[in-house]
């Protein structure tokens, strides 16, 4: 692996998807598969866990850490 890239999510369903549909496309063309994305749900209430876990499931560079707790940044 090249490249790590840890994105920290707290009640992000609005923006998560094309954030990371923006940057799987960016750094896929880059690296290849070269380049993974750590998505670490921490605490949300929303729909952000289920949309994390539908990305992940069609690309195998995107995976997901989900924390219950709001334990911060």
């Amino acid at each position: 692996m090249k490249l790590s890239i840890v994105i920290p999510a707290y009640n992000e369903e609005a923006r998560i998807r094309p954030t990371l549909d923006a940057y799987t496309s960016y750094f896929e063309a880059k690296y290849g598969k070269d380049v993974e994305f750590i998505v670490v749900v921490n605490g949300s209430r929303d729909g952000t866990e289920d949309i994390v876990r539908e990305v992940a499931g069609r690309s195998p560079q995107v995976r997901s850490i989900i924390e219950p707790r709001a334990i911060g940044k």
